[in-house]
């Protein structure tokens, strides 16, 4: 069933992972552990793709907005050496006038840029925070389980799996601690 629910979501990081650990779950638990770190080393860039650019974007915006305030000071300063008395100021004004617009649009681009790198930067942290929660819980599921196994001995472990399945069809799908009480004593 969960090999099917992760089916479902093929392109999340998450299912790709628990897939990874649920293909090896009767496996030994070195190779569960390597599964899913493997699985999970190969979902990272998948999640940081492309993401660098929207930074580098507000970088060089920032810097094209430098760049255009220089260009439009030496055009002013250039200007007015050149011109007449009368001039002087006129093209004084419109120099540093495009200084400031390249500076303004330089800006402009940028803000934006940072807040949506900053913004993308922490879902991916995130995406990654819960890859790695799941993957250790899902790891120490299935090694819980498996140590069960062969405490138990595979035959009476699925017997118990099947009367648990019973009883959760029976109860409408509720789920609660009589469950596991009852496995404990059987267990124990």
């Amino acid at each position: 069933q969960a090999l099917k629910l992760c089916a479902e979501h093929p392109e999340h990081p998450v299912s790709r992972v628990m897939q990874a650990g649920l293909v090896k779950a009767n496996q030994p638990d070195r190779d569960i552990q390597r599964s899913i770190e493997e699985a999970a080393v190969k979902e990272l860039p998948r999640v940081q793709v492309r993401t660098g650019y929207i930074g580098m974007i507000a970088n060089v915006a920032t810097l094209l907005g430098l760049l255009g305030t220089i260009f439009g000071l030496i055009q002013a300063f250039k200007s007015v050496g050149a011109a007449s008395a009368a001039m002087k100021q006129e093209l004084l004004a419109k120099g540093i006038s495009v200084a400031m617009f390249t500076t303004a649009f330089g800006v402009i681009v940028a803000i934006p840029a940072m807040v949506a790198f900053s913004v993308i930067s922490a879902r991916q942290a995130k995406i990654m925070d819960t890859v790695e929660e799941v993957s250790i819980s899902l790891f120490n599921f299935l090694s819980f389980r498996n140590r069960r196994i062969r405490e138990m001995g595979p035959e009476a472990f699925e017997a118990m799996q099947s009367e648990a399945l019973a009883e959760e069809g029976g109860s409408d799908g509720s789920e609660g601690s009589d469950g596991e009480g009852a496995e404990g004593e059987r267990g124990g």
